[in-house]
């Protein structure tokens, strides 16, 4: 059949009503982003109404306390274990593994040799 008598033969979509479709489609989109968009800002305001600062100031306090703890933790271990009779001992005579073998637990058996530490004179 002849489109508007060019002689050309198929169907020809007018462009006014494809416009209108192309655009209605749209609107469902355009009302879904606007809807969820002032849904999840009312909800986020709900969710964290806590002040930011203040959630701040308490993690930074309570990670001071922690790193605090921490150090004088690892000072006070490492006092009592320097002022220790074996280390002092160890220090005076620089003969240090015996010490460092029986406090970190080397279960290793060749290890206790004389002869596999080469640096190490027998007593």
């Amino acid at each position: 059949m002849p489109n508007g008598g060019k002689g050309v033969a198929g169907f020809k979509v007018p462009h006014a009503p494809g416009v209108v479709s192309l655009l209605l489609s749209f609107l469902p989109v355009i009302a879904m982003f606007w809807f969820s968009y002032g849904l999840m800002n009312r909800s986020i305001d709900k969710w964290f109404s806590q002040p930011v600062e203040e959630v701040r100031a308490d993690t930074e306090a309570m990670s001071a306390l922690l790193y605090d703890y921490a150090g004088h933790n690892a000072a006070s271990e490492a006092q009592s274990i320097a002022q220790s009779d074996e280390f002092q001992r160890a220090f005076a005579s620089k003969d240090f593994l015996p010490p460092l073998m029986r406090n970190f637990g080397n279960t290793c058996r060749r290890c206790r040799a004389d002869s596999f530490w080469p640096w190490r004179t027998a007593a």
